[in-house]
């Protein structure tokens, strides 16, 4: 299923092909944090599904709860995260949801 989003402050656009079958909710401390609510909603896809069609991302390394190092993609302007990558691993990456 192809998605478009964006950021809050509309800097960031993309384009990505989701598997309906691979949306998520994760109940991780880091998700609660960053959403501030009990779940972050995301769906699975792998690098070569996801296009930035305007912007620029900023990205941070979070070590997990698990241990895995996870690249969060972040709207360097409001701050808005777009997606999160385990590092090293195409197969494992979620885009937002609910944009």
């Amino acid at each position: 299923m192809k998605i478009d989003g964006g950021c809050l402050c509309g800097y960031i656009t993309y384009e990505a092909e989701v598997n309906p079958e691979k949306v998520a909710v994760c109940h991780c401390t880091d998700c609660q944090t960053h959403s501030g609510t009990a779940l972050w909603c995301g769906g699975g896809i792998t690098d070569n599904q996801f296009q930035l069609r305007t912007g620029e991302l900023k990205t941070y390394q979070k070590i997990a709860d698990s241990g895995t190092p996870r690249a969060l993609a972040f709207c360097p302007e409001c701050g808005t995260r777009i997606y999160a990558r385990t590092e090293n691993d195409d197969s494992n990456s979620s885009v937002a949801g609910g944009r």
